[in-house]
């Protein structure tokens, strides 16, 4: 009778030890992506593009020709500003993107434009380049004060916050980045959103291009 209970407790215990390392596979598997998306600061890279807290970030690992991009809602001329500015860290996370650039903070750092009521004022705006249909096109889309700390929601609806009406954006309106596909991002000097013009910055900058595949 013990010979037989103590093969059911040896039994017991393989059989919950299997159930827990299958949970933890799944858990695992599960959670790796909502993790990134989630921009919990996990150090990883994928294709060398690093992301939360890596650093690990690739300067044009895939060529983008912004002179070749059909520029849209902000400055056609946005290729021709002098790159005076890297992107050190961008963050894609449920509520909002965090971007890091040395002309950010302290001195020397981008000046503020006014923008709406007197007294408030904008820093930099956050642009995005996208392919559709094989043709790149780029807008700035997401607009940052000074001390803001992110902004323009998850990723997955960056087609409805960041560029959602066709009179404005054009052939971008309705393309939602897929998992994997080949995405820029770069930011400009002061205000770019539905500013065609220089008037909506005090130094035409921005930075170079961060390509990465979308979470």
């Amino acid at each position: 009778m013990k010979l037989v209970s103590k093969q059911i407790f040896l039994r017991s215990k393989r059989q919950a030890f299997f159930l827990g390392l299958l949970g933890i596979l799944l858990f695992a598997n599960n959670c790796g992506p909502v993790d990134r998306i989630a921009g919990i600061k996990i150090p990883f890279a994928i294709n060398g593009i690093g992301y939360g807290d890596s650093g690990n970030y690739a300067q044009n690992p895939w060529d983008i020709d912004l002179s070749n991009a059909i520029v849209l809602n902000s400055p056609a001329d946005v290729a021709r500003w002098p790159v005076t500015a890297t992107i050190t860290n961008i963050d894609l996370a449920m509520n909002g993107v965090r971007v890091d650039f040395t002309k950010k903070d302290g001195p020397g750092s981008w000046p503020d434009v006014p923008f709406g009521a007197p007294g408030d004022s904008l820093q930099y705006t956050l642009w995005i380049v996208i392919s559709v249909n094989g043709q790149w096109y780029t807008s700035g889309c997401i607009q940052y004060w000074r001390g803001l700390d992110r902004n323009g929601g998850p990723p997955m609806d960056f087609a409805r916050n960041w560029y959602y009406d066709v009179i404005r954006w054009g052939a971008m309106v309705g393309h939602q980045p897929a998992h994997g596909e080949k995405v820029g991002f770069f930011v400009t000097a002061g205000n770019a959103r539905n500013v065609l013009g220089n008037e909506g910055t005090i130094v035409k900058e921005r930075s170079s291009i961060v390509t990465m595949t979308f979470p």
